[in-house]
């Protein structure tokens, strides 16, 4: 569950990388622009029903990144971390989701942030149990910037990859664009 959720996030980040190459010398100013990102999740009222698994992806073009990196209230665990001056990708899992909201946010500014997010049922008896619906609100230094929303079906094992670039913020990338 989780290889494939780091494996979407891979894929977003060279897909990030790829279009954060400008031409214009002022579009390059602003793909250099750094951050500090932070995501609301706000879960519907049976997320007591669901564990969510998560990869977050920190990215900086012009580098600086290491182990001081960290995503603030992310369930951090220490398996499929990656570590580069780049990039830093971590995996937070939760067995049971703790709350109806949870915050996570950069500990130092970047220019891109991605999460994916893999949520399935821990009931038995599926059938009944109402999708989980997750909206992501997105804020970069405070101000809230965007906000996306997704379900997640109690009967398939399905994952969500949203990114966005600090230096444009009103367009999110999602992994339903890629299906």
């Amino acid at each position: 569950m989780m290889r494939g959720t780091i494996l979407g996030i891979l894929c977003l980040f060279v897909f990030m990388n790829v279009s954060c190459k400008k031409d214009d010398e002022s579009d390059i100013d602003n793909s250099l622009e750094k951050k500090v990102v932070e995501v609301k999740l706000s879960f519907s009222s049976n997320f007591p029903s669901y564990s969510l698994g998560l990869g977050l992806e920190g990215t900086s073009v012009n580098g600086g990144l290491d182990d001081s990196f960290n995503f603030i209230g992310a369930n951090i665990t220490d398996e499929n971390n990656i570590v580069l001056p780049e990039a830093v990708i971590r995996t937070a899992n939760y067995d049971v989701i703790p709350n109806s909201q949870l915050s996570i946010k950069t500990s130092h500014p970047v220019s891109t942030f991605s999460i994916a997010m893999t949520a399935s049922s821990i009931k038995e008896d599926v059938n009944d149990l109402e999708p989980l619906s997750v909206t992501v609100d997105f804020y970069i230094d405070g101000k809230k910037v965007n906000s996306k929303s997704t379900k997640f079906d109690s009967n398939e094992l399905s994952s969500q990859v949203y990114a966005i670039h600090v230096a444009e913020p009103d367009k999110i990338i999602d992994s339903t664009e890629f299906e």
